[in-house]
Order: C-alpha cells, then structure tokens, then sequence
C-alpha cells in the first residue's frame, strides 16, 4: 500500500480538534500504541502493539524529509503467538532499535487517517496519512491531502522530517554525549 504522509510538531490539539469537526471529519477513537522498532538495512521495521489486543507486524519505506511524502508499506496482522513467535525473532536476528509509546487519537476524513499522537518523551504531533489504493489515482489523492493540509492550517506549525523512532533515537544521543562530557569535565555546568 502506499500513503502521501506528513507530520507536523503542535503545542496541543484543541484547535485541529474544532477544524476536524468543522470540516466534518469522523472520529474513530483513542489507542494506546507501542512500536518496537528493529534494525533494518532498508526502510523500518516494527511490531505495533494495539491496545494490549491487537498486534501488527509493519514495514515500510520513505524519505525522511520535511514536506509530504510517499510512504510504501505493508501491515500483517498478528496474533498473540504469532506476536512472541516475531519478537524472539526479531530481536535475535535484527535487534531492537527503539520503542515507541504513544496515545493515539484517529479522525477519518475522506481517503486521510489525521493521527492526533501523543509521544512520550517527544511531546505532540499531527500526522497525515492519505490512503492511495490505486496508482492511477496518486495524483488526486495528492490533492485531497494538500486541501486537508490547507483545511487544518497545518502549514504554520513546524514539519518533521524523520520517524518517531529517529526522534528518540536522537533525544537518547544527545543525553549520553551530555551525560558523558560531565562526567569529563565536572566542573563545566556549575551544581
């Protein structure tokens, strides 16, 4: 499947929460969602895990870049065995990379699933996610996701160009070079 995906930083989401209704979107409910990430040469790799109910094994691929991109990927449902079976896999061939926990708020409007996510240890992100089913249709699909964009406003809010994943990737980075150039030099940041 392929997605025309976007994701932007917001401070809250009171705001899109009055557009969505406005434009007549249709909410499909809060989740509690964790994503373990595992290493990948190509494209990412997870095993998203719904609600403690649900489970997904999920790859896919993309540009990390800030405006709207194409994201090709493919989702397998899974069962609770099947979700031990894939971890045990996973973790020893691959290795895990990172988890991701989020709450999760979805609204439907037309072909775009708008993400409401709530990212620990990151903060709070829109994401746009416009369903292609049939190439032949990307070019007005394309469009249905630029009105969505303009009907929300979302071009005055900060894009992002990388996955969750990265992000936290990144925050646990910059911690360990903090944490290691105080213990190098304690006499740097005053107690």
């Amino acid at each position: 499947m392929i997605n025309v995906e976007l994701k932007v930083s917001v401070k809250d989401f009171k705001g899109i929460i009055f557009h969505l209704k406005k434009i007549g979107a249709g909410s499909k409910g809060k989740f509690s969602q964790v994503d373990t990430y595992y290493k990948s040469k190509n494209g990412r790799l997870k095993i998203r895990e719904i609600d403690h109910k649900f489970y997904q094994l999920i790859t896919y691929y993309r540009k990390d870049q800030a405006e709207s991109k194409i994201s090709d990927y493919t989702i397998e449902d899974l069962n609770k065995k099947e979700l031990k079976q894939y971890k045990w896999r996973l973790s020893r061939t691959n290795g895990k990379s990172v988890k991701v926990s989020k709450k999760r708020e979805l609204w439907i409007y037309n072909n775009t699933r708008i993400h409401l996510d709530k990212i620990q240890g990151l903060g709070k992100f829109i994401e746009l996610e416009t369903v292609v089913k049939n190439p032949d249709d990307l070019q007005q699909l394309e469009k249905e996701h630029q009105e969505v964009i303009n009907l929300l406003n979302l071009s005055s809010f900060t894009r992002v160009s990388k996955s969750y994943s990265d992000l936290i990737l990144e925050k646990k980075n910059q911690r360990k070079e903090l944490a290691s150039h105080l213990i190098q030099h304690p006499k740097t940041f005053p107690i």
